[in-house]
């Protein structure tokens, strides 16, 4: 019947064991009325019998806020809540959950979250919860010690909150039971670790379980999956998880008197799934154009334990399509620039990750680029701006694509041979040429760019000036051939080389020219005999004065004004540096035995410095010293002081008897600002380029470009190409910025493996093509 008022029910029960005697029990059970909330229809059987249920129910009443429903056998959940992305989990203990009036329960928060428990920051604890008044806090540790005085039953609730202000309340709030009668074991276990991870052993174990009523705990029982079934029994146990989510554990104590209790509230695990974690290696991150380079996966891992990496991508130009699937993948890059690479892994489970961050590679525009048709062309000079940029003077004959790059851009030349100047950007990728046949035979032998970057080139016709951007402001035509130019602010540009009198080299004279800005002649100087007599190269001194080499034969008289200063060649041609201020004075000459000086640069301090090559016994020293090298037509690195005055020389040559003697010319010479000095030229080899305190034997000939220190210390040398019976491949000249990387112009004949550290072959279309080659910092090749 309905309870209307507060009733005592006394029931009485009898258990008869197998073979033994009857038990009577008898229980009063105290029912409270609570106005308004009369119990359902069809619900007023509270099934006290102890026989069919060993724990007696205190409070029958089915008001939900005195018994939320708690039996996970009438509503089993098997199946895994989700996963709130960062969402904490409330869970709690009570101990004891039973206790009389004036007892007092210790309140445990073990709730979980994602990030760890210690990301919890909020515990918030509504003592007497009812779903209809709402949640109320009334106490904010993690450990409250409540007293609770009268008899009935308490629902409790709690709310969590982590640092990033997720929030949960428990699903439901525990029952605290104020009686004065029997009291059941009080349930208490932990668990670790929380959260886990996918296949990752968890430990479980009682923690403080003990009986009130009676003796002592005899059962230990655990619900992997809170459905009211119990899986396994013991103080201690272990369970794992092959599958992500939120796992609602039961613990349930017996004691001694067969009376049981489970915890307040299922313990919380869960059980997440970690991503892949994606992890890259590459061999190198600076690579030229062409260079293959090596990637792998290295360091990648699934965190789970019973997961696995499936898939590897990568993506080339993080472009957010993925180009290759292998642990081990290569790629070339066919043009330069800067690439980042993206790799992506994904797990059994499908999960997928990227690199933190992408791989950046640079990719230069190879270490050389090369143009050229089918007659022959050559790249004369090479200049490198303020900006970095880079530009090329030469010649070219029939139809040449002067595009190093993918687009075709050809030119034809006239009906001998025509000028061109090319523009390589920073980045070592072409920008522009520019053409010109303005003579039967045209040609671009040195450039000199000025600020702002007005373009000067020497060569036939004699000077010719550009823009930044190719266009041809005017041209200097003496009929004389431009074989060196340089400028000076204030007093124009300088140019020197031969013109010939009787129109025959063999009887050529030297010149030297002042032109200005505008295209105007200032001054002029010659000198020569009746031999060939030619300026190949111009530099200036620190204080402004033109320093010019070269070679001369017979008798000349280098002084082209009144005075006179006669030098006489030892061999068929001598060598020769001479000096003039800027007003075109002649200042000083002085020779040597070597048979041509190709290549001059003046460094920070005026020291001069001058290649060529020299045949048979040499004595490099003007002066009454002495400084003799025995060759045959080898290469010469000589150092002279601002006069003029001789410091020390280097040769290096493999002799070889005539017929076939070995041509190894030094054509150019560059000083950088970090005390080294460049030759570039051509060898037959073998040579031997230390020709100091070691040795350096490359035995197959072609072009090199050879490093030593101002004192003539032996660094190192970089060879490429071919060297035949007629024609070899040559480094023609050089330039170098400021941070330590050379720049070699020349050309080349057939196949040439131009790699410094790598295989890097280009073949010629014609007799000779041109290249422009990049070296590295001076101290990686």
């Amino acid at each position: 019947d309905s309870v209307t008022a507060d009733t005592n029910i006394e029931i009485n029960a009898t258990v008869t064991p197998s073979g033994g005697s009857p038990i009577v029990s008898k229980l009063v059970v105290t029912i409270k009325n609570t106005p308004g909330n009369d119990p359902p229809p069809g619900d007023n059987d509270p099934d006290p019998d102890p026989g069919e249920n060993p724990t007696p129910d205190p409070d029958p009443d089915p008001d939900p806020v005195d018994d939320p429903d708690p039996d996970p056998v009438d509503d089993p959940d098997p199946d895994p809540p989700s996963i709130e992305q960062g969402s904490p989990v409330a869970s709690a203990q009570a101990d004891p959950s039973e206790v009389p009036p004036d007892g007092y329960v210790q309140f445990n928060s073990v709730s979980a979250d994602p990030n760890g428990a210690s990301d919890i920051v909020q515990w918030e604890w509504d003592f007497s919860y009812d779903p209809v008044d709402g949640f109320t806090p009334e106490n904010f540790e993690i450990y409250p010690l409540v007293q609770f005085v009268e008899e009935g039953n308490y629902g409790v609730m709690l709310r969590v909150t982590d640092s990033e202000g997720n929030s949960d309340m428990l699903d439901e709030p525990f029952i605290i039971t104020v009686t004065g009668g029997y009291l059941d074991p009080v349930a208490m276990a932990v668990i670790y670790p929380s959260p886990t991870r996918k296949c990752e052993t968890v430990q479980f174990q009682n923690n403080g379980s003990h009986a009130q009523s009676g003796n002592s705990i005899v059962d230990y029982e655990w619900d992997w999956d809170n459905n009211g079934i119990y899986d396994e029994s013991g103080l201690f146990t272990e369970h794992t998880w092959d599958t992500p989510g939120v796992y609602l554990i039961q613990f349930r104590v017996t004691d001694d008197k067969g009376y049981s209790s489970e915890l307040a509230s299922p313990l919380a695990v869960i059980v997440l799934n970690d991503p892949p974690v994606a992890m890259a290696e590459v061999d190198d991150m600076f690579v030229r154009v062409g260079e293959v380079l090596e990637f792998q996966a290295t360091g990648s891992n699934d965190p789970g334990l019973c997961g696995e990496i499936t898939s590897y991508e990568w993506d080339w130009d993080n472009d957010g399509e993925f180009d290759d699937i292998d642990y081990n993948a290569i790629h070339i890059y066919p043009y330069p620039g800067i690439f980042e690479v993206m790799m992506r892994v994904t797990d059994s489970d499908g999960l997928q990750s990227y690199l933190e961050e992408p791989i950046i590679i640079t990719v230069e525009p190879g270490y050389t680029q090369t143009w050229g048709g089918t007659g022959d062309d050559h790249a004369y000079g090479v200049e490198i701006d303020s900006y970095g940029n880079l530009y090329v003077t030469g010649t070219f004959q029939n139809t040449v694509d002067f595009n190093p790059g993918y687009e075709v851009l050809e030119y034809t030349s006239g009906s001998g041979s025509s000028g061109f100047l090319m523009k390589f950007d920073p980045e070592f990728k072409f920008e522009w040429v520019s053409t010109w046949d303005i003579l039967g035979e045209n040609s671009g032998n040195d450039i000199v760019i000025t600020a702002p970057n007005n373009i000067y080139v020497a060569g036939a016709p004699t000077l010719i000036k550009f823009n930044e951007y190719g266009n041809m402001l005017w041209e200097y035509n003496s009929g004389q051939n431009g074989q060196g130019v340089i400028y000076e602010d204030f007093n124009g540009v300088y140019v020197g080389g031969y013109f010939m009198p009787g129109g025959e080299q063999d009887n050529a004279d030297a010149f030297l020219s002042n032109i200005s800005f505008d295209g105007e002649l200032l001054w002029e100087k010659t000198w020569g005999a009746s031999g060939c007599d030619q300026v190949f190269g111009i530099d200036l001194d620190p204080n402004g004065n033109i320093i010019a080499t070269g070679h001369f034969q017979g008798l000349v008289d280098f002084d082209p004004g009144e005075g006179e200063d006669t030098h006489e060649a030892q061999d068929d041609t001598d060598s020769f540096l001479t000096k003039f201020d800027p007003t075109g004075s002649f200042e000083w000459c002085v020779s040597w035995e070597a048979t041509e000086a190709y290549g001059m640069d003046i460094d920070q301090y005026g020291n001069i410095f001058v290649t060529g090559f020299y045949e048979g016994e040499t004595d490099f020293d003007p002066g009454p010293g002495e400084a003799v090298f025995i060759g045959n037509m080898g290469s010469y690195l000589a150092k002279y002081d601002e006069n003029g005055l001789f410091n020390w020389a280097a040769g290096w040559t493999e002799w070889k008897a005539p017929p076939t003697p070995h041509y190894d010319p030094g054509y150019a010479v560059k000083c950088d600002q970090f005390g080294n000095v460049y030759v570039g030229g051509s060898f037959e080899g073998p040579v031997d380029f230390d020709p100091t305190n070691g040795q350096d034997v490359i035995t197959e000939g072609g072009a090199y470009v050879a490093q030593y220190k101002t004192d003539g210390t032996y660094q190192r040398v970089h060879t490429w190409g071919n060297h035949y019976d007629t024609t070899w491949d040559n480094a023609l000249d050089i330039t170098v910025d400021g941070f330590g990387h050379a720049f070699i112009a020349g050309d080349f004949v057939e196949s040439s493996d131009f790699g410094v550290d790598g295989t890097e072959i280009h073949v010629s279309e014609g007799e000779h093509d041109a290249f422009l080659l990049k070296l590295p910092t001076y101290f990686n090749w």
